[in-house]
């Protein structure tokens, strides 16, 4: 039974219940990226603060956020699949209304493709009024809330999980609640995150670094080679000590760690002011700096990798032929229309039970608008070569004038338009030529002399 409002919680529901209460805010500075290798969060709460924390899982959501909600639209259909423009103006105007708070429709798709990519699902539920005559509004649900069962009969039951507070699982409705996985393993409702293998990428990254910066601040900076004269220490030590082989041992020990805290505290720009006894020099490195660049590259390469990104995507440009980064990139591409499906799915399943709800009979279908994978001219060019193509066939009777029409366009020529002359597309074409070789020989040198000279025909005289 479909019953009114939401019944997913979204997090921090229960504080947020107190008057006083607010909706927290992520703390990023109190953050430690480098122990979250060893914290209790588990891998979808790591995959949900990483991309503000890490410069490589941040841009890859980036390009995907931006390349992914490229533009989405829908249709309404009748009985006889043809646009329902009543339908469709029903739906605009609950569409403008739908997350006021969030930015609309674009800012529900964010969600959902964040959720696709980090997640590994797209969760999503209708609030309908108390009435349950009107929506109320369309909710993005974290997939990580959502639990799944099977019963008597082995079929899956979904469950909600709230967050936060004493609430116990609630089922939810699949008549007002969809949840679609990205590739999921057989017997696994869940899904499969398009970014999990970063996590062992990113603790690997900041073991390399953290290391890194130890090498280079042992070995990477010139340093300050300070020697002590301990010939003239002893020629100025007390003469109750030099005597005294341990009481020297002492002394000396004293001026020396003196000495070094003296210089230790020095800033950077003091000046250095000392007696005689102290030599200072300047010093290279105490060892070599290894070259790190190849190692860092590496480690670039397979955070690539497990980011599912192209190169110049992730501000890492290397050099490829034109048809090879056409090919990756039409991959790439793909890879961002396999996201946009399951919320189309879910979309049109929430749009059409609203218009069920509205009392509206029709058939929604919902589309993102296509990338480009090629070059617009290299397209017209192919399309050029098509119509062509298409005519010569005509021209040579290997086809009618409507299956080449069929062939270019995928219908039939429109309503009235009659079938051109053949001798007028394409200078004559294929026709043409044919029609040459069936005349005699006389008659053809003729028709090449008429081409050279014209005139010689002006008066009719062969």
């Amino acid at each position: 039974m479909i019953r009114p409002g939401r019944a997913t919680r979204p997090r921090g529901s229960v504080l947020s219940m107190m008057p006083y209460s607010y909706i927290p805010r992520r703390r990023y500075e109190q953050y430690d990226i480098a122990n979250f290798e060893q914290s209790y969060l588990t891998a979808s709460q790591l995959l949900s603060i990483l991309p503000d924390l890490n410069p490589d899982v941040g841009l890859a959501v980036w390009n995907v956020l931006r390349l992914g909600s490229s533009g989405w639209n829908y249709t309404v259909k009748d009985a006889a699949g043809q646009d329902d423009e009543a339908g469709k103006e029903l739906l605009d105007g609950l569409i403008n209304r739908i997350n006021p708070h969030g930015g609309g429709m674009s800012g529900l798709i964010v969600q959902w493709l964040q959720s696709g990519f980090l997640q590994g699902a797209v969760a999503g539920e209708v609030a309908l009024t108390e009435g349950l005559d009107d929506i109320e509004d369309f909710y993005v649900v974290d997939p990580f809330t959502i639990k799944f069962k099977r019963d008597e009969n082995q079929r899956l039951t979904m469950w909600h999980i709230p967050p936060s507070g004493p609430q116990l699982p609630t089922e939810l409705n699949p008549e007002k609640f969809w949840y679609v996985p990205i590739d999921p393993w057989i017997d696994d409702p869940y899904g499969r995150p398009p970014a999990a293998p970063v996590l062992q990428e990113v603790w690997f990254d900041i073991s390399v670094i953290c290391d890194l910066r130890k090498v280079v601040h042992n070995q990477g900076w010139p340093r300050i080679d300070i020697k002590i004269i301990e010939e003239v220490l002893l020629n100025n030590a007390p003469a109750g000590v030099k005597n005294d082989q341990a009481k020297l041992a002492d002394w000396l020990n004293d001026r020396l760690t003196e000495i070094q805290q003296a210089y230790n505290d020095l800033e950077p720009d003091d000046s250095f002011v000392h007696f005689d006894a102290v030599e200072i020099n300047a010093s290279e490195s105490t060892g070599r700096l290894f070259d790190a660049s190849a190692v860092v590259r590496v480690i670039e390469r397979r955070m690539i990798k497990a980011l599912k990104q192209l190169p110049i995507l992730m501000a890492s440009n290397e050099g490829t032929t034109e048809t090879h980064g056409t090919v990756q990139w039409q991959i790439f591409v793909a890879g961002l229309q396999s996201l946009q499906e399951p919320i189309d799915f879910i979309l049109e399943r929430m749009l059409q039970l609203s218009l069920e709800v509205l009392g509206y009979q029709g058939r929604v279908e919902c589309w993102f608008e296509p990338i480009r994978t090629s070059d617009r001219m290299a397209d017209a060019n192919a399309e050029g070569k098509e119509i062509d193509n298409a005519i010569k066939k005509w021209q040579a009777g290997f086809q009618t004038w409507e299956e080449s029409a069929i062939e270019v366009t995928g219908s039939a020529p429109p309503e009235g338009v009659e079938e051109p002359d053949p001798m007028l597309l394409s200078g004559g074409g294929i026709a043409a030529r044919l029609d040459l070789r069936q005349e005699d020989p006389a008659d053809r040198r003729l028709s090449q002399e008429l081409e050279l000279y014209p005139e010689m025909g002006g008066d009719g005289q062969e």
